[in-house]
């Protein structure tokens, strides 16, 4: 991997942007194009919808409005996790056991696609085994401890609950007391992930066009057909795609051209920082096993071992901390707070980033009608918006069993209107902070 030396190194990049394997942009739409299928967004959904249609013979048209991967696909952590936002039996309470067990069944087919794209495309991405999910009190034990329970219900047994006595192996910090090991999740570089699929998808004649924003869409008659055949035009600045049918995989940065959904999703901003390269002695200090770690909290921190050894250290922020020097400030106070050892090492990187929530934790999945179909991940880790791909690609081509599981989740709006939303929200958060602070 060849790391730009802090003298080259534009301080606006994210590390991971910094150290691509390959270029980050295409060519824009310039043109009037055709397409059975067009997605909008670069991201981990569209790529893996795209990917999977064109696997199938399906022509596919991707546009982005700013770079591949320049979303929460590739600005985050990089972890590779079996799980869902919402866990299996907070479902199981609130929709009910059939709910719950098929989208447990669906839990691990994310993971299962990555892997296997990274074996079929030889994609190099930097994968390492493993992942700890880390207790810092008695009820999150507990509730680990529940996790690896349902998830034996559905045949996975890569899951160790540990305690203090194996803990400094997985993360040597005074802030946790034991865990849950995932000896089958890991970590990877996912921009390196996401150009890799690109690279897929075009190999097998998938077009995609960067700096492409979609200003409008719009279902018109087909000229040629004696049935009153509708399609979809799709315009950007400079062109046009007319396709049967258009899937919105945009997430955050294009919900105004979804605006029945405005209210049903909130932005989750986050920050990440990465450290200079550490020593070898330091490292083995800190995460011997060097898994990926991610704490228990309901406002959670992530942090892995990148490549070439730094420490990458995130977390969710607060509203009105999307700057860059706020939220590397608050990030590197909860470095500091698990890794006291690292205060005078040099933080070589930060950036925030923008997925969405919804009021359930459960990703948003739907159409508007037989052209227009959307889909929103809502999630932690990388394997969700995978998982959704699938979904939405086999639904494109027939097989419609996962997408009516998805689209059948009833999701709520979140109180307050568009003038309130996030103060209230804002509110919850306080909350549940306090609650992870009294270890309840």
């Amino acid at each position: 991997m060849n790391t730009p030396s802090s003298s080259d190194r534009d301080l606006s990049q994210t590390y991971f942007s910094a150290t691509a394997s390959g270029p980050i942009d295409r060519p824009p739409l310039t043109e009037s194009i055709s397409a059975d299928v067009c997605i909008i967004g670069a991201g981990f959904t569209g790529l893996s919808t795209a990917l999977h249609l064109v696997e199938r013979g399906v022509s596919v048209v991707v546009l982005e409005a700013q770079h591949i991967g320049s979303g929460a696909s590739g600005r985050g952590g990089g972890l590779l996790i079996h799980s869902l936002e919402s866990e299996l039996d907070e479902i199981e309470a609130r929709y009910g056991d059939a709910l719950a067990s098929q989208l447990g069944k669906w839990a691990f087919t994310g993971s299962g696609v990555i892997r296997g794209w990274m074996e079929k495309y030889a994609i190099e991405c930097g994968f390492h085994q493993g992942v700890f999910f880390a207790a810092s009190n008695d009820r999150q034990l507990n509730r680990l401890a529940e996790k690896e329970r349902l998830w034996r219900r559905f045949g996975y047994r890569e899951l160790e609950l540990i305690g203090a006595d194996t803990l400094p192996q997985y993360a040597n910090s005074e802030r946790f007391m034991g865990g849950l090991v995932d000896h089958g999740a890991g970590q990877l570089h996912p921009l390196n992930l996401a150009l890799g699929e690109a690279q897929a998808i075009e190999s097998q004649g998938g077009r995609i066009f960067t700096h492409s924003p979609v200003d409008t869409y719009s279902l018109v008659n087909s000229e040629l057909s004696r049935h009153n055949d509708q399609h979809v035009k799709i315009h950007t600045p400079k062109g046009c795609v007319t396709a049967n049918t258009v899937v919105m995989a945009c997430n955050a940065s294009e919900i105004p051209l979804l605006p029945e959904l405005s209210g049903f999703t909130l932005p989750s901003p986050s920050g990440v920082v990465v450290t200079e390269p550490l020593s070898s002695t330091l490292i083995d200090s800190l995460l011997p096993q060097q898994y990926g770690v991610e704490d228990a909290n309901y406002d959670l921190d992530y942090f892995r071992l990148t490549e070439d050894h730094r420490l990458l250290y995130g977390g969710g922020l607060s509203y009105g901390e999307n700057s860059v020097s706020g939220s590397k400030g608050t990030i590197i106070k909860r470095i500091f707070n698990t890794f006291p050892q690292l205060e005078t090492v040099e933080m070589d990187y930060a950036w925030t980033g923008q997925g969405i929530v919804t009021q359930n934790r459960l990703p948003c999945v739907g159409s508007f009608n037989s052209h227009v179909f959307y889909a929103l991940a809502c999630g932690h880790g990388i394997t969700l918006p995978h998982t959704l791909g699938c979904i939405m690609a086999q639904c494109l081509i027939g097989e419609t069993s996962g997408f009516k599981t998805f689209s059948g989740i009833d999701h709520r709006p979140f109180p307050g209107g568009k003038r309130f939303q996030a103060p209230l929200s804002q509110i919850g958060m306080a909350y549940l902070r306090l609650r992870d602070h009294l270890g309840l």
